[in-house]
């Protein structure tokens, strides 16, 4: 999966992203690859912290950010359509 040029989606994987990551990084995708993680998505409460794949787990966990949560990887993670974020 870390060599197929395609979006990742990591669902339901807060506790696991620095795993995740690591091993994606580990086995060739580039650690600069865009990341965003999304929770509460949908809701008024809804957060997104966006980063690279290198510090996506490092910037959900220091944002708070848990469950239910998804985080996308690739390109596609760093169109932000509001242009706020």
């Amino acid at each position: 999966m870390a060599r197929t040029g395609t979006a990742l989606v990591v669902l339901m994987g807060v506790g696991t992203l620095p795993a995740v990551t690591a091993a994606l990084v580990r086995h060739g995708l580039d650690p600069a690859t865009p990341a965003a993680t999304v929770a509460d998505a949908g809701l008024p409460g809804q957060r997104t912290v966006r980063g690279t794949v290198g510090d996506i787990a490092a910037r959900t966990a220091a944002e708070g950010l848990r469950a239910p949560a998804v985080t996308v990887i690739g390109t596609v993670a760093a169109f932000d359509p509001g242009g706020t974020e």
